[in-house]
């Protein structure tokens, strides 16, 4: 888990993928199975079961008149739904046969409920408010009031060191002493839906219940945490505008919820004992505007706020690095929104929307310009930049910060300029990022034109520039993924062309050139893009019968030749056709190496001057260099022979291995760069001078290795260092 957090701090999230399909009826409740990854949904008394890979409905059933699914989840040991019906009957249904089990009569009604993570334990709030606990085979274990008076086991107690009667109150006076630790209880938010939820931590020893209390004809929001047996820990300390959202996250650290303010909208955090343990302040705090779910993917390493308002729906992630949390991804829908995490990808969640529903798959990228050395991390309304060729500046702060008016999606960057493609619609453009620094405002601003074909539910995917006035992006078109060619001109971004796939892109990666782009397909094809033309590239790269997809891609030269090298969320690495490795935890690459860390705590160093033929003919390639690094390290940037890491800590380290250090400074000996910082007179400039000292220095440390490369070079260059200085 720490190794997540950390892994997002120089990483931004970006839409990966993306599928949707019409199941015909708006889906109110999702739900997926794990196994087949079919996805369940239940609207009135209909059943949907999606497959989101094909795309297609597999199965529409529609239960007797007068029935109402109020809630459902998969249970894979019966291999069915389990169904509230009418809020009140619990029953299992069996898709295979289409069949119904009608289990249990809750009498007083149900409120609420949910399953524990290993489906063992089912937690059951009536509307009488009583608190049920049943077994896997729907037997009553544990019956009591949902509502109690108490604290819970875990009631703080004053030992008499540091206790309220010892310390000073000032103008207070003693009667501080007597009050109680937690204040009275605040009304409730006048937003409230009045609802109970139910959450249960990611080990399923301990869930989270949020109830409305009514004390003094005044009605309170608090949220209890019970433990599986179904006895009362802890009561959460008294929130102001405290609502019904509730989710804890699987880790066990905290409890999400969230609360309105006059002036803010918060989700606030709790830890098991009730107390509170930080905030998030959200950044639409609209009076219109409510949070209606929030939810943590699987691995516990982002947020999701599901906002909806009067005209629109939100859907948010966030991400946290001490303690400061980051905007990554921001999408808009029309109408109101679902959203359902998968239970076992972490980067991939369900939403309906509508009459629509839409898969979504994230993907990390370490965004950096083409100079290789300048950073980019996508923050809300700004993107952090950081030069790590002059200086490094670790996360959250940053050299440079690009400010939008609206949250960045995707952004591309070509030469040294950037083009953010926001929520607003609208591209945003800065020059010269590497040279700036502060708060920086945009010099540019391209409207998307009317005829766009961008709906409300599309993600613009895979955004990459390929000129200054053209880009390359993926955008679903009724309902199929499109490759669209778009053009910048008088301040509005037009589609100059669109291609329909005949199945949707899961990655993009570019020549440096810019002229030539491989695309890889849901199906592992891959298909190169020239001059306009779509057509395949050789043979899949990874076999039929293994249908893994890339969450990393990249192009890479090896004498002339470009192979395609991808990494696979197993860690194996493929160049084309062949497996690489089975333990790259990430890579990047440099003019000369190619650079791989791996499971082992290794940094390899392959060099780039050797035949990709007579590799996969071989065994593997022959590393020039292979050091130890710090468990959990992954490759930022590589340039010249500086290679920045991130450890497991979030903080980043430098490092210069012999291979990239040695070809670097048999370039500088061979070049002629220190005779053309010379003027005519024959003195050196500033610039000159300290160009000379770093080289004179780095030749100092491996003068041994150095002078075998050429003595004649080496004594040249030393003399005509040693006769210049005095002139400086």
């Amino acid at each position: 888990y720490n190794e997540y957090k950390s892994y997002l701090r120089m990483r931004s999230l970006v839409c990966q993928w993306q599928q949707s399909l019409q199941p015909g009826v708006p889906l109110d409740f999702i739900t997926v199975d794990p196994d087949t990854h079919h996805v369940y949904g239940c609207h009135g008394n209909t059943i949907v079961k999606l497959d989101y890979s094909i795309p297609q409905v597999l199965m529409f059933h529609e239960l007797d008149e007068g029935v109402t699914i109020s809630d459902v989840h998969w249970l894979p040991a019966h291999r069915g739904l389990f169904l509230v019906l009418n809020a009140s009957v619990l029953a299992v249904f069996y898709p295979d046969d289409k069949s119904m089990e009608e289990l249990v009569s809750i009498e007083d009604g149900v409120a609420s409920v949910a399953w524990c993570p290993d489906d063992g334990v089912c937690v059951i709030v009536s509307d009488a408010d009583r608190l049920l606990l049943m077994s896997e085979e729907f037997e009553l274990v544990h019956s009591t009031p949902a509502k109690p008076t108490e604290f819970g086991s875990d009631v703080q107690t004053q030992v008499g060191w540091g206790s309220k009667t010892t310390q000073f109150h000032g103008s207070e006076g003693k009667d501080a002493a007597l009050k109680p630790v937690f204040a009275e209880s605040t009304p409730i938010s006048v937003m409230d839906t009045r609802d109970t939820g139910i959450s249960w931590r990611g080990d399923g020893q301990y869930f989270a219940v949020t109830t409305v209390d009514t004390r003094d004809g005044l009605d309170y929001r608090t949220i209890r945490v019970w433990s599986r047996e179904g006895q009362l820990v802890s009561t959460n300390e008294p929130t102001p505008g405290l609502e019904e959202t509730l989710s804890w996250k699987p880790s066990g650290e905290l409890i999400a919820s969230s609360s309105r303010h006059l002036n803010k909208h918060q989700v606030i955090f709790y830890e098991r004992n009730g107390l509170r343990h930080g905030e998030l302040e959200l950044t639409l705090s609209n009076p219109d505007t409510v949070v209606s779910d929030l939810l943590w993917n699987c691995t516990s390493s982002i947020l999701g706020v599901v906002y909806e308002g009067a005209t629109s729906s939100h859907i948010m992630l966030y991400t946290v690095s001490n303690y400061k949390w980051h905007l990554k991804q921001h999408y808009t829908y029309d109408t109101s929104v679902r959203m359902e995490w998968d239970p076992e990808n972490e980067y991939m969640f369900h939403v309906s929307t509508g009459d629509r529903y839409i898969a979504y798959l994230l993907g990390t990228r370490v965004l950096r310009a083409p100079c290789g050395t300048t950073t980019l991390v996508i923050d809300d309304k700004q993107v952090k930049v950081t030069p790590m060729g002059r200086m490094i500046v670790p996360p959250p702060m940053s050299h440079a910060q690009l400010v939008t008016p609206s949250t960045c999606n995707a952004l591309s960057c070509y030469h040294d300029n950037a083009y953010l493609f926001c929520n607003d619609r609208k591209v945003y453009t800065f020059e010269g990022i590497s040279n700036r620094s502060g708060s920086v405002v945009h010099d540019n601003c391209f409207e998307l034109e009317k005829e766009f074909p961008l709906l409300s539910f599309a993600a613009i995917r895979h955004f990459v520039m390929i000129s200054e006035c053209k880009a390359i992006a993926i955008c679903v078109v009724n309902n199929t993924d499109s490759l669209l060619t778009l053009e910048f001109a008088d301040k509005v971004v037009s589609v100059v062309s669109c291609i329909q796939l005949e199945d949707s892109v899961m990655n993009l990666a570019t020549h440096p050139s810019r002229d030539l782009l491989v695309l890889q397909l849901f199906s592992g094809g891959l298909f190169k893009f020239t001059e306009g033309v779509l057509e395949p590239w050789g043979n899949s790269l990874i076999e039929a019968h293994e249908c893994q997809h890339f969450l990393e891609m990249e192009l890479v030269e090896f004498e002339g030749e470009v192979v395609v090298v991808g990494r696979t969320p197993h860690n194996h690495l493929y160049m084309d056709t062949r497996l690489w490795s089975y333990d790259c935890t990430s890579f990047s690459q440099t003019k000369t190496h190619f650079l791989i860390t791996s499971h082992t705590h290794t940094l390899r160093c392959v060099p780039l001057n050797q035949s990709s033929k007579a590799a996969r003919a071989s065994e593997g390639f022959v590393d020039t260099g292979i050091r130890s690094v710090e468990r959990g390290s992954k490759l930022v940037i590589s340039h010249g022979s500086k290679v920045v890491l991130q450890m497991p800590r979030g903080n980043l380290e430098v490092v210069h291995p012999r291979p990239l250090l040695l070809t670097h400074l048999t370039a500088l000996i061979e070049d002629n760069q220190v005779l053309l910082h010379l003027h005519g007179n024959g003195q050196l400039t500033v610039f000159s001078w300290c160009y000379m000292l770093s080289w004179y220095l780095l030749y100092k440390c491996y003068r041994g290795v150095i002078c075998c490369h050429g003595t004649y070079c080496i004594s040249v260059t030393v003399v005509l260092y040693v006769v210049m200085v005095p002139t400086v």
